[in-house]
């Protein structure tokens, strides 16, 4: 029996369910749909970046960057 785990298995079960869409209607057409809902919360997700003052910008960007930076101190120098 099959469970995936969190991580870079579902990675590789979106490709292959994508590799698979090339051969069936089903998943190709379950493939457009989930790209074309991408594209629009792409979209909103642009305006409410472009609209948002810069402070607002500024803090998600810190409040991003912060855990990584972090992360990488703890991989590195940790």
């Amino acid at each position: 029996m099959f469970i995936p785990t969190p991580g870079p298995s579902y990675i590789i079960i979106a490709i292959g369910l994508w590799l698979l869409a090339g051969e069936f209607l089903l998943l190709a057409r379950l493939f457009d749909k989930a790209g074309a809902r991408l594209g629009r919360l792409g979209r909103w997700i642009k305006g409410v970046w472009r609209s948002s003052p810069a402070v607002i910008r500024f803090l998600v960007v810190l409040a991003c960057a912060a855990p990584l930076a972090y992360g990488a101190y703890t991989l590195f120098a940790g």
